[in-house]
């Protein structure tokens, strides 16, 4: 989702450290929480369980929304995501998989759908894909490729066939060929050349 067309600010309804908060777990000399523990929510469901140190999740841990679906599930450091993980988009059930830093999606990364079929791959700077990316859309197994973002998709692209011929290169929005681009026919000669608009030559 993506990392591209993936909100991250979902998981501002997930549940963040508190003190009121029931904690189980290692303590450090200063009655800090530190090594492996579970902090329960007031309705009995799991908040974050995994490991701390120095009072922050620090290692590897499961990070729970508030109705008790699964946020994130990987590595921590201080407090952050960092490292490999994956994170659950509640409403879609679609996953992103792939590495992290200081919280944010970073590098090589994966999106896969609720249907559990592959839907995107790229490379994320800061949460946000700037390189090459992936798209394969199930319902007629073609494949996009190009510098995209959003979901629907948007960006500049070439989209391929379900056996590797070109179909249209050029412009999206929204999910439609939009603006310069160029269609081909079943031979990969130029169909069409020029301006897009809601999906059709213009």
């Amino acid at each position: 989702l993506p990392v591209s067309g993936w909100d991250v600010s979902e998981e501002a309804s997930s549940v963040d450290i508190d003190k009121e908060y029931q904690y189980r777990g290692a303590l450090n000399k200063a009655g800090e929480r530190h090594g492996r523990g579970r902090t329960e929510q007031r309705n009995g469901m799991t908040a974050y369980e995994g490991e701390y140190r120095d009072g922050v999740r620090d290692g590897y841990g499961a990070y729970y929304y508030k109705d008790g679906q699964p946020c994130y599930i990987g590595q921590w450091k201080n407090g952050k995501k960092e490292g490999t993980g994956v994170s659950f988009r509640r409403e879609t059930g679609g996953i992103h998989v792939g590495n992290w830093n200081a919280g944010m999606p970073q590098g090589p990364s994966a999106v896969f759908g609720g249907d559990g079929l592959l839907h995107s791959f790229g490379v994320s700077e800061n949460g946000v894909h700037r390189t090459l990316e992936v798209r394969w859309f199930p319902e007629d197994h073609t494949v996009l490729i190009g510098k995209l973002s959003g979901d629907p998709v948007s960006g500049f692209g070439t989209l391929f066939s379900a056996d590797g011929r070109p179909l249209y290169s050029g412009h999206f929005r929204n999910g439609k060929r939009e603006g310069a681009g160029v269609s081909f026919d079943s031979t990969g000669e130029p169909l069409f050349s020029g301006e897009w608009k809601d999906g059709k030559p213009f």
